[in-house]
């Protein structure tokens, strides 16, 4: 009975083994066939979004809730004067431009404060609810440093 047991696994491994050789080669050829069909030359040009219909990633990002909007980084090496520039929100393109504007002129440590602090009020300021047009409307016309300030006062009031 000792011997049944490992004869039978090894003849069980052989077999499997022998059978399972020939599938590897007949994949080899099935990916090397469709491979050649599908192979584009290194020389084609790429097709424009424009052309395919494809919309381009810009289009896309005004659809998106300010939450989920691409994030930028600040730019300056040193601190600057970034935050002290107001931030226009009549729209939203105004507003990402103005963010745009703070970013070239802050360092990322200065900006990602000022991104969080803009995150926190359009979640939890009650007078907002995650309403992007009355966040403009609150902080239309402030600097960054006062937009810092507003919510530093209300977590302080909490």
């Amino acid at each position: 009975m000792k011997i049944l047991f490992p004869l039978m696994a090894s003849i069980l491994l052989v077999l499997l083994i022998a059978c399972s050789d020939d599938e590897p080669a007949d994949r080899g050829n099935q990916q090397q066939a469709s491979s050649d069909q599908l192979s584009i030359p290194r020389n084609a040009t790429r097709q424009s979004s424009a052309n395919t219909g494809i919309p381009n990633i810009a289009d896309l990002e005004e659809d998106k809730p300010l939450l989920m909007a691409q994030r930028l980084h600040g730019q300056a090496v040193e601190p600057g004067n970034g935050l002290e520039l107001p931030i226009f929100a009549t729209d939203r393109s105004d507003y990402q431009q103005s963010l745009r504007l703070i970013a070239k002129d802050s360092t990322d440590e200065q900006y990602q404060k000022l991104d969080a602090a803009l995150k926190w009020l359009l979640i939890n300021d009650l007078s907002i609810l995650n309403d992007e047009q009355r966040l403009f409307e609150k902080i239309h016309g402030m600097t960054g440093n006062e937009v810092l300030a507003m919510v530093a006062e209300q977590i302080a009031g909490r």
